[in-house]
């Protein structure tokens, strides 16, 4: 596995996931969300400072493939809104809001109801973490998403947000030791 439990994802990560793989730059950006600009960017970011980390969306996406290296991005028309009512529907005793949503795919929690409310588009990122999670047996998408929930917090404690579920707010700073919290979504 690529990713450690003991750290971030970094941009060296998503680099090694990309040569695994064997995908040029194009399908790693593809995967990831992010237009091939970005993927150069990450680079020359950790080549300016080491161990730069990506932003929290796309480790998520990367701690995902290196997990389930056998996932496949299926082209699929589910909508945010229509996974979390989905969601909401089968996940036994949980109650779950439109900002914890929005959170755990790594974005702003503000984004979650307006999601719902206007069907408006998500980020790329957010439609690959989405065709990641889904599936049409509840019971696995349940399970999904409590993976990737997990995926979440830990990817969050390891950025500094100690209680993701609290404050629904991803520490913002990609380079280590240079500390902000907020959200840039």
């Amino acid at each position: 596995m690529i990713c450690s439990i003991d750290r971030p994802v970094t941009v060296a990560d998503l680099m090694e996931l990309g040569q695994q793989r064997g995908w040029p730059n194009n399908d790693l950006s593809y995967w990831i969300g992010r237009r091939p600009k970005d993927c150069a960017n990450y680079v020359q970011d950790d080549r300016t400072h080491p161990g730069a980390l990506v932003d929290h969306d796309v480790a998520l996406v990367v701690r995902w493939l290196d997990r389930f290296p056998s996932s496949m991005m299926p082209q699929t028309g589910v909508t945010p809104g229509d996974m979390l009512l989905r969601l909401r529907r089968h996940l036994p005793g949980k109650r779950m809001s439109a900002d914890w949503f929005a959170t755990a795919l790594g974005r702003h929690p503000s984004i979650g109801s307006r999601w719902c409310r206007t069907k408006a588009l998500p980020h790329p990122t957010v439609r690959r973490a989405i065709a990641l999670i889904d599936d049409p047996d509840p019971e696995v998408l349940c399970a999904n998403w409590n993976t990737w929930c997990e995926h979440a917090v830990l990817e969050a404690e390891l950025r500094g947000t100690p209680d993701l579920r609290a404050s629904l707010q991803w520490n913002a700073c990609r380079f280590p030791g240079a500390e902000q919290v907020g959200e840039a979504a």
